[in-house]
């Protein structure tokens, strides 16, 4: 990759930061710029995916606060009301890692033209969502009393922990709108308001998002070392796909992020999320159709 190349992935990066601040779904730049520019489809999804994991750290570090937020109230006005519980957040966050180590061990077992063929559906998934955010916003509001007060059987839980599995299976393997996701699961199933889900979905992300980066790089390392999985199969793109090149790009993805979080910050109380949001739908079912064109197209 070039110094332009490089730079232009890193603004891409900058984009994706600010975007995953404010309404999430930064994939979206990131992955169609890295695949445009010549990074191959599977290289591009790893080192977004391995760029993108500090900033979610850090995002879900911000929100820590708001984890418990009204628990103990909602505990002393109703004694029978639901609490999240350390417990509740651990076997989440179990859920969520099972889930990634799944969705990475897919990717990596998929061939790049099978994997070409199915990032349009992705895409174009992911683009839905966002376009359907506020709905789900809504959705989410429906459920929330704000006292926490709504009751949680163990069978809604075992529910819960099932879907937060196959989200975070979807987010190892394709990470754009996995917190759209997150959040409209945990909206539904879980009471209290909506800054606890926001901050227990932060969570979720930034643990799928580091889990798939961790194992991505374990795997490199195995592969280099001449240690690849005998299991696997021989025209699985492990070898060609962790290079050198995935790893500048993801470099580059990491730095953009890290300075357009903070960014997307400054931007949101500034511009209105709907033209944002507008704006990320737009470029995401314009990426969809050129992504499907170009699987059609190269052989």
């Amino acid at each position: 990759m070039g110094i332009a190349a490089l730079l232009a992935v890193t603004v891409a990066g900058v984009v994706a930061g600010a975007i995953n601040t404010i309404i999430g779904s930064g994939s979206l730049v990131t992955y169609p710029v890295m695949v445009l520019l010549g990074v191959p489809p599977i290289s591009a999804n790893v080192a977004n995916t391995v760029g993108l994991a500090p900033g979610a750290v850090a995002g879900a570090y911000s929100y820590r606060t708001f984890m418990h937020e009204g628990d103990s109230a909602a505990a002393v006005s109703a004694p029978s009301a639901f609490t999240l519980s350390r417990g509740h957040i651990g076997g989440l966050s179990l859920c969520a890692t099972g889930g990634a180590l799944i969705g990475a061990g897919l990717l990596l077992r998929v061939s790049a033209s099978t994997f070409t063929l199915i990032v349009p559906f992705l895409i174009a998934l992911a683009t839905v969502l966002v376009a359907c955010q506020p709905r789900l916003a809504r959705m989410v509001s429906a459920h929330d009393d704000g006292s926490g007060a709504l009751p949680v059987s163990s069978a809604r839980l075992g529910v819960l922990a099932l879907l937060v599995v196959c989200g975070a299976v979807y987010g190892g393997f394709f990470s754009a709108a996995q917190g759209i996701i997150f959040l409209a699961i945990l909206g539904v199933f879980l009471p209290g308001s909506i800054h606890t889900h926001n901050a227990l979905k932060n969570l979720l992300q930034a643990i799928v998002n580091v889990v798939a980066a961790l194992f991505f790089i374990v795997v490199a390392i195995a592969v280099a070392a001449g240690a690849q999985d005998p299991t696997l199969s021989v025209t699985s793109p492990l070898s060609g796909t962790l290079d050198t090149r995935t790893w500048i790009a993801a470099a580059c993805v990491a730095v953009g992020s890290l300075i357009g979080s903070p960014l997307g910050a400054w931007i949101g109380v500034r511009i209105p999320a709907r033209v944002l949001r507008i704006s990320v739908v737009i470029f995401g079912a314009c990426m969809a159709v050129l992504m499907a064109v170009r699987a059609c197209t190269i052989p």
